[in-house]
């Protein structure tokens, strides 16, 4: 049997530097399912990335050095599943003005599942 939630996963706010920021982890014995993205710019205009990966890598990307205007919110509407063995959603800001927010749906599954 599996139990379905609708969530806020997290928010974040990264540094500004080049350091990968976990948005969405990987959880045991779930499947997330990150539907929408919000990208809230409280500064001047910058770039930022989302990757489904480990680390902020090109290979990785789904957004990469994506600009963003001064003093606005971006809305991504996705459908980016985050498996318990799989890689999770990490965020990379180039100005500390950014924060990051996922909402989504996560599936939980039962031992009587396997």
């Amino acid at each position: 049997m599996s139990f379905f939630q609708e969530k806020k996963f997290n928010n974040v706010r990264p540094d500004g530097s080049a350091t990968a920021v976990t948005l969405v982890a990987t959880q045991v014995n779930s499947t997330r399912i990150v539907k929408n993205i919000f990208v809230s710019n409280s500064g001047a205009a910058t770039q930022y990335g989302i990757y489904h990966s480990a680390s902020s890598t090109v290979s990785a990307a789904l957004y990469h050095n994506v600009d963003i205007s001064a003093s606005v919110t971006a809305k991504i509407s996705t459908y980016i599943p985050v498996e318990s063995s799989g890689s999770p959603v990490v965020v990379i800001a180039k100005n500390p003005t950014l924060t990051f927010t996922a909402y989504g749906a996560e599936v939980i599954e039962t031992p009587f599942n396997n």
